[in-house]
């Protein structure tokens, strides 16, 4: 709201605004300074196949290198449930050791894990060693955990990347 009062958006910047499907960051530098990123989501879902879950997919980043970030959630029946969830980007681990039940996410973002339920409300943190880097172009990511229930659940993927910053100044 400060960076539209101040004026600080180009008129093509506002066209790019204006488009539904585009979707950015707005970072505050200083008084009367911005940071406009560009986002993209990405979406992946994984079905179980058996137990373990093992699935393997791309994820391909337009942008440069840059920390995972992503929500995950388990959708399934009431009662379904994954546990410790392993998942391998180019080589990388990152181990979840946590379970998570149908219609809760997993969040990671800004360097942390932690579990919601179906309202976003926190319920749990989880202690994670290193989250891996999500390189620019392709990558390889590999799933792995306990899922449980009568039917079992699959993990609905968004991963969020951003790209360079443009920097906003207000006309005030």
């Amino acid at each position: 709201e400060r960076a539209r009062d101040a004026r600080a958006f180009t008129p093509k910047q506002l066209a790019a605004l204006r488009v539904l499907d585009n979707r950015f960051h707005l970072q505050q530098t200083s008084p009367g300074e911005w940071n406009l990123y560009p986002v993209k989501e990405l979406h992946a879902a994984v079905t179980p196949e058996g137990s373990t879950g093992a699935s393997r997919f791309t994820i391909r980043n337009p942008f440069l290198s840059q920390p995972l970030r992503f929500t995950m959630q388990v959708v399934g029946e009431k009662g379904s449930s994954v546990t410790d969830i392993t998942l391998r980007l180019n080589g990388k681990t990152l181990q979840l050791k946590t379970s998570v039940k149908a219609g809760q996410y997993i969040v990671c973002r800004d360097n942390r894990v932690f579990v919601t339920d179906e309202n976003w409300n926190r319920l749990s943190t989880v202690d994670v060693t290193g989250i891996p880097l999500l390189g620019a172009g392709d990558n390889e990511m590999a799933v792995s955990g306990g899922f449980s229930g009568s039917s079992l659940p699959a993990l609905h993927f968004v991963f969020s990347v951003m790209g360079s910053p443009e920097q906003l100044k207000g006309a005030r």
